[in-house]
C-alpha cells in the first residue's frame, strides 16, 4: 500500500470477525516507550517545546476486501454460553478462535474443563459444524490453551497431545510439558523423548527447547541426539548448543556462597544476577561499581543499603532523575513498572545481598510498596526519597 504522507506509519494488520484484513495506521507525536519522555525525563522539555504531547489520537484503520468476496456477517461471542463457546474453538476465522478462548478462560468457568479435555483427547463434544473445510485441530490447539489458561493441564492430558497427528497440537503440548519435565516427571519426559526423531522441524526444535526444564542428564543427552541427527538444520544447532551450555562459573560460585540460606533466597539472587547482568550492567557494570558518566555505584550506595529496604524497590519501580551525589549521569533511570513483583524483588535482593551485603527482600514487599505509589507517574529524584524515609 502506498502513501505519499510522510506521516503514514502503519502498525498493525489484523483479520477482523468479517473476514476483512485491517490495518491500523498510527499517527502520533510521541511513540517511543513512555518512560524516556514522561515529566522529569532528558527528553521532555524537547517534547512540551514541540508539542508533541498534544498530537494524540490520530490515525486511521483501513478495510480491505476482495472485489469478489463479500464480508461475512459479525456474531456477537459476549453472547454465546460457555458451550456454545466451544464451536468456535476450530473456526476458520481465528479472531472468533482467539476470542472464544479468552471468554472461556475470563469466565473461569471449569465446569467446561470436562469438556475441553474430550476435545483435545478426541471426543470432540462441538455443537455444531462450520461452514467449510473445518480443521479440527484447531480446535485441540486452542483447547489446550484454554486448559493452561484455566490452571487444569494434567499429566493425561499432555501425554495424549504430545501423541496427537498435528504437529502445531504436539508443538503446544511440549511447551505445557514443561512444568512436569521440571519436576521431574518420568512419564512425561518419555513422552517427550518420544518425539525426538519427530519429522516436522518446528516440533523438533521445541522438543529441544522445552527438554532444558528436564532435571535430568537424559535430556541433554536427547538434545544431543537431536542435534547430531539434524545436521543440516541451523535452528536446531544454534538452539540445541545453546542448552548444553554449562551453568555459568559465577553463578555456581553465588550458589555456594549462600548455601546456608533458605533455597528462595539463593534462587532470588540468582535471577536477581541474570537479571541484573541482561539489564542493569549495560548502565551500572558488571560488577555494580558504576560507570563515569553513565550511572552511579551501586557498591555502598546510601539508597541500596538503606534500612528502608523500600528505597531501592522505589527506584526500580519508578527510576530516578536527576544528580545523584552531587554528580550529573546522561539521561534518566527509567522505571521497570511493567515487570512483576519477583524480578523487582531478585534485582533489589541481589545489589543489596551480593554487592552490599544487606537483607533482600521478598515479592510481597515489592507488591506493597507497588500498592502504596500506584498512582505516581514521575520519577523519583534524591531529595524526595530523603523525604519518604
Amino acid at each position: 500500500m502506498a502513501s505519499t504522507d510522510t506521516n503514514f506509519r502503519p502498525v498493525d494488520t489484523q483479520t477482523g470477525p468479517d473476514g476483512c484484513l485491517y490495518v491500523v495506521d498510527m499517527y502520533r507525536g510521541i511513540i517511543q516507550e513512555g518512560n524516556w519522555v514522561r515529566k522529569g525525563s532528558f527528553l521532555r522539555p524537547v517534547v512540551k517545546r514541540k508539542g508533541f504531547d498534544k498530537n494524540i489520537g490520530k490515525g486511521r484503520i483501513y478495510r480491505i476486501v476482495h472485489n469478489e468476496i463479500a464480508p461475512a456477517k459479525q456474531e456477537n461471542l459476549l453472547n454465546k454460553s460457555k458451550a456454545q463457546l466451544l464451536d468456535y474453538l476450530h473456526h476458520p476465522n481465528g479472531w472468533y478462535r482467539l476470542t472464544a478462548q479468552k471468554l472461556l478462560v475470563l469466565k473461569e468457568d471449569k465446569s467446561i474443563v470436562p469438556d475441553l479435555k474430550d476435545i483435545v483427547t478426541g471426543g470432540d463434544p462441538f455443537i455444531g459444524s462450520m461452514l467449510g473445510d473445518t480443521d479440527y485441530a484447531l480446535g485441540r490447539l486452542h483447547a489446550i490453551w484454554t486448559l493452561d489458561g484455566l490452571d487444569v493441564i494434567d499429566k493425561p492430558l499432555v501425554i495424549a497431545a504430545l501423541q496427537d497427528d498435528d504437529a502445531r497440537v504436539r508443538a503446544a503440548a511440549l511447551r505445557v510439558s514443561e512444568p512436569f519435565l521440571k519436576s521431574g516427571d518420568a512419564n512425561v519426559f518419555e513422552a517427550v523423548q518420544a518425539l525426538k526423531s519427530d519429522k516436522e522441524p518446528e516440533v523438533l526444535q521445541q522438543v529441544v527447547l522445552s527438554l532444558n526444564s528436564a532435571k535430568d542428564k537424559m535430556g541433554k543427552e536427547t538434545i544431543s541426539e537431536i542435534i547430531a541427527a539434524n545436521p543440516n538444520n541451523e535452528a536446531i544447532a544454534t538452539i540445541g548448543e545453546e542448552s548444553l551450555k554449562e551453568v555459568p562459573l559465577e553463578i555456581e560460585k553465588i550458589k555456594k556462597q549462600y548455601v546456608l540460606q533458605n533455597s528462595n533466597t539463593r534462587t532470588r539472587i540468582v535471577e536477581g544476577y541474570n537479571n541484573f547482568k541482561n539489564l542493569c550492567a549495560a548502565c551500572h557494570g558488571m560488577n555494580g561499581a558504576g560507570i563515569e558518566g553513565m550511572a552511579p555505584s551501586l557498591v555502598g550506595s546510601p539508597r541500596v543499603t538503606a534500612k528502608d529496604w523500600n528505597i531501592p524497590v522505589k527506584i526500580l519501580l519508578n527510576g530516578l532523575t536527576g544528580p545523584v551525589d552531587g554528580k550529573e549521569y546522561s539521561g534518566v533511570m527509567a522505571g521497570m513498572k511493567q515487570q512483576d513483583d519477583d524480578y523487582i524483588a531478585s534485582v533489589v535482593t541481589y545489589i543489596r545481598m551480593h554487592l552490599n551485603n544487606e537483607k533482600g527482600v521478598g515479592g510481597w514487599q515489592v507488591s506493597k510498596v507497588r500498592k502504596d505509589q500506584e498512582d505516581r507517574e514521575d520519577y523519583w529524584t534524591i531529595e524526595e526519597l530523603e523525604k519518604s524515609k
